[in-house]
């Protein structure tokens, strides 16, 4: 699952969601830590309130990246003592013809909700290739 802040960024960057709007009001636990507490609301509350935002499920991130993704999986980059490769975390992956982008995050949602945070923003992990005579804005 995303946390708040992300959800925040999603919706800031115009990410759409297509129901229903989820309102997260933080909630003081035993050890002082911030949760938050989800409950549904009628989207026509979203511009009401400033705390509102709407946690996506998977498929629709997924969805949201359109044609052009390709992968996600787990990744496992840190070696143990013994040999063993140790999980650290996802990673989600896009291509489009001559460029790809790429998110990472300890759970499928988040990698794959910042795969599409650097499609929208235009973060690359291998930029668009000028073809010769071409100028690429």
């Amino acid at each position: 699952m995303i946390n708040y802040e992300l959800a925040k960024k999603l919706k800031d960057a115009g990410f759409k969601p297509k129901d229903v709007w989820k309102k997260h009001e933080p909630e003081v636990i035993d050890n002082n830590e911030k949760t938050y507490l989800t409950i549904s609301y009628p989207k026509e509350d979203y511009y009401s309130q400033d705390y509102l935002a709407y946690i996506p499920t998977l498929s629709e991130l997924i969805e949201a990246v359109g044609f052009c993704f390709a992968t996600l999986q787990q990744e496992h980059n840190d070696r143990t003592p013994e040999g063993y490769l140790k999980f650290s975390g996802w990673k989600a992956l896009a291509v489009d013809a001559d460029c790809s982008w790429v998110g990472r995050g300890l759970t499928p949602e988040i990698a794959v909700s910042e795969l599409w945070l650097n499609i929208k923003n235009h973060v690359y992990q291998n930029p668009p290739q000028p073809i010769q005579g071409i100028k690429i804005k």
